[in-house]
């Protein structure tokens, strides 16, 4: 399942996001996730991530995941330069 920012938030859109959260929490309850000491979510940086990831692991630290940061850090040079 996946999500792109030109797919409309409608219902049906929420709900899809919804489920994939949904889906991210059936496969780390099942190995165990609420009994780790550290949570953590590598993601792209979406709000729509941030927000599941609010919802289903509220203890959970986010980190933007490698490809995103170095995009991010590489426009700000850009830009500074």
């Amino acid at each position: 399942m996946v999500a792109t920012e030109t797919e409309p938030v409608g219902v049906h859109g929420r709900r899809r996001l919804a489920a994939a959260g949904g889906a991210a929490w059936g496969a780390a309850s099942s190995l165990g996730w609420y009994e780790a000491e550290r949570q953590v979510v590598v993601a792209d940086g979406a709000a729509w991530i941030s927000k599941q990831t609010d919802w289903h692991f509220p203890r959970a630290t986010k980190i933007l995941d490698w490809p995103h940061l170095w995009r991010a850090v590489a426009k700000a040079v850009r830009s500074a330069v």
